[in-house]
């Protein structure tokens, strides 16, 4: 027999639970203790009730086979220490043998709560108020191993409770109380908790009271749905008494508007134009990888989009409005020859003919084209087109491109090129020089832009960068900045103009100012001055007119003409025809000013919007409608400026 005095058994301060703390020690040492070894050493401790000799042995195989040691292995208590319990809910049983079927029913509670489960006769409640003590526990000793409160003396598995019970430890005694009015259930984590009648819909977009059929409680959760009822001014109470079965029942007592999240569009390109480069972080085109025109076969699936929907915000129970994401459209532009047809929800889009495929942005052609195998130069002249042109070359200094579609310039346009199409333009290199203009009714995709003048009607896109360039654009201007290095910017100087918005990689020099202006379209703005500038000459020539022809007005008029000459009244005739002239090209001028102010200026300000992905360096001049402001200092990371309250800010 081993020396029972090797054997080291500890009760844990102030409660009865006992444990081995020497046994790996003793079987590393060669000690094989038995059953009467740990008997006696029981013994000695006072330790003779309900040992757990199973526990023991399986611990002493353990440490056996994997040298592992053990801790804290519980194997039985001092003496008996049935669980009492002091208080609990009305109609409740006292936890015991029954304790496991009072068990069942809460988590039935849970799955009627959960809408996984509808009716049961069986399936009822509990209802407390805010600190109502549930029940109380006490122990002849407080059992309290780790911080986990053991059941009964044949259950080592500890009651668990969630935040909205307060759990009070007493010298003798456990407390169990509301944190909040509810129902008492086991949540979806196996613990016990309060469930709370209020139920609010999403951003509280509503109230309701949740009524289950109570076991106990009602009167109090009538007194909770009372203040609930005079809180939000309820027009028609709910009568508690139909309320008999077990299903639930929910009571409305305020309702706001509940929000509609939006979906985006997407749109499937079925075939890319030459491995055009649509897959970039910065969803950038590759202008050095891309052949933005293709040959293809009638009937050719070219996209598939799927339908969008906008959503709406709603309206909260005080009034107060609930954003939310509202889903944007991708409006696609085609032509005749393209053929559209909805299906399951999306939209297909296939070639009506055979010929060549533009796409630009999201604008989609299909087409007969002319095609320059050089350059526009002396050798093919100027270009003047109905159709399409695609030019594998550049457009040379002094030479012009008039295309009334699509326009593809695979090189450049040279300093002193004039170009102007009615459809999209891509050039894949740049647009240079300070004698150069591209004008575009459409949209336009450029490599880059230095010193040119470039007015765009629709999307502006740059893949690089803008030196000080003339951009105008009544659409959205972006500059990527591909390459653009460090200590460098993507828009250097110039004059940058878009009726709406204007997302850029980096702005700024230290070599000079860089002007930005949005909410407005500068061109209309000038055409507008310039038709002013010229009705003043009107009403200066009137003038003189009225002076010439007011000698036959008054009671001698008709007295006057007959005394003059044919050649005389001719010249009156004249003078005569020249006022009414006068006077209609005013009107029409006025007329123009007005339709052109229509133009001018944004409906919507917070959509005239500068964007900076990198930074902004000193003596940039941002314009948002008639508001100025010159950035003269360093501005790090990505930002917005905006207008608000008619003053520049700067958004993180």
């Amino acid at each position: 027999m081993t020396d029972s005095n090797q054997i080291i058994i500890a009760s844990l301060k102030n409660d009865t639970v006992a444990v081995l703390k020497n046994l790996p020690v003793m079987l590393k040492e060669g000690f094989s203790p038995g059953e009467e070894e740990i008997k006696l050493c029981l013994e000695k401790e006072g330790i003779t009730h309900h040992v757990n000799w199973k526990a023991i042995m399986q611990a002493i195989a353990h440490v056996k086979n994997t040298g592992e040691p053990i801790q804290d292995v519980i194997i039985g208590r001092a003496e008996p220490s049935p669980l009492t319990i002091f208080h609990c809910g009305p109609n409740v049983e006292l936890i015991g043998e029954k304790f496991n079927a009072f068990k069942l029913n809460w988590r039935k509670l849970e799955l009627i709560l959960n809408d996984q489960e509808k009716s049961s006769d069986q399936l009822k409640a509990d209802f407390y108020l805010k600190d109502e003590i549930i029940f109380e526990v006490g122990f002849p000793k407080l059992i309290n191993l780790k911080g986990k409160v053991f059941l009964d003396r044949h259950n080592t598995s500890p009651l668990e409770f969630n935040d909205s019970i307060n759990v009070e430890i007493a010298e003798d005694k456990i407390y169990y109380k509301a944190n909040e009015n509810g129902y008492l259930i086991i949540d979806e984590n196996k613990k016990f908790g309060i469930l709370d009648p209020v139920f609010y819909g999403i951003y509280q977009s509503h109230v309701s009271m949740k009524y289950y059929s109570i076991r106990s409680g009602i009167e109090k959760y009538q007194q909770i749905l009372d203040a609930e009822i005079n809180k939000y001014d309820v027009e028609q109470a709910p009568v508690l008494e139909n309320c008999t079965s077990t299903s639930l029942f929910t009571f409305l007592l305020k309702k706001g508007i509940s929000p509609v999240k939006g979906i985006d569009a997407m749109v499937d390109w079925k075939f890319t134009l030459d491995d055009v480069n649509d897959q970039k972080d910065e969803k950038v085109i590759d202008y050095k990888e891309l052949n933005p025109y293709k040959k293809i076969e009638a009937g050719t699936l070219i996209a598939v989009k799927s339908k969008f929907v906008l959503g709406r915000e709603g309206e909260d129970i005080n009034g107060e409005k609930i954003k939310v994401k509202l889903g944007t459209d991708i409006k696609i532009k085609t032509d005749k020859n393209i053929t559209s047809q909805e299906k399951d929800g999306k939209i297909y889009y296939k070639a009506g003919i055979g010929g060549i495929y533009f796409r630009c942005h999201n604008s989609i052609s299909i087409e007969n084209a002319l095609v320059v195998r050089g350059d526009v130069d002396l050798n093919s002249g100027n270009i003047s087109q109905k159709g399409s042109v695609i030019i594998e070359g550049d457009v040379k200094s002094g030479f012009s491109v008039k295309c009334e579609n699509n326009l593809v310039i695979r090189g450049s346009i040279e300093n002193g090129g004039n170009v102007s199409c009615s459809g999209d333009v891509i050039v894949m290199r740049g647009v240079v020089g300070e004698n150069t203009i591209l004008n575009v009714r459409g949209s336009c995709q450029l490599g880059f832009v230095a010193d040119a003048e470039v007015i765009c009607v629709g999307k502006l896109e740059i893949e690089k960068y803008a030196y000080n360039a003339r951009l105008y654009c009544r659409d959205l201007i972006e500059i990527h900045g591909v390459s653009v290095k460090n200590g460098k910017s993507a828009l250097i100087g110039g004059e940058i103009n878009s009726l709406g918005q204007i997302n850029v990689h980096s702005v700024g020099s230290l070599q000079g100012i860089t002007n930005i202006e949005l909410g407005y379209d500068l061109i209309v703005k000038r055409k507008i001055a310039k038709l002013k500038s010229v009705l003043p000459s009107f009403s200066k020539i009137l003038a003189e007119l009225n002076k010439k022809v007011l000698f036959i007005s008054g009671p001698d008029k008709n007295k006057i003409l007959d005394a003059m000459s044919p050649e005389e009244k001719a010249e009156l005739m004249k003078d005569i025809k020249s006022i009414k002239d006068s006077k209609e090209q005013r009107e029409k001028i006025e007329e123009t000013i007005t339709k052109l102010g229509e133009l001018l200026k944004i409906d919507d300000i917070s959509l005239a919007k500068l964007t900076v992905k990198i930074g902004l360096l000193p003596d940039v001049q941002v314009t948002i409608k008639d508001t100025s402001k010159l950035f003269t200092e360093e501005i790090k990371g990505a930002f917005k400026i905006t207008m608000e309250d008619f003053e520049l800010v700067i958004k993180r």
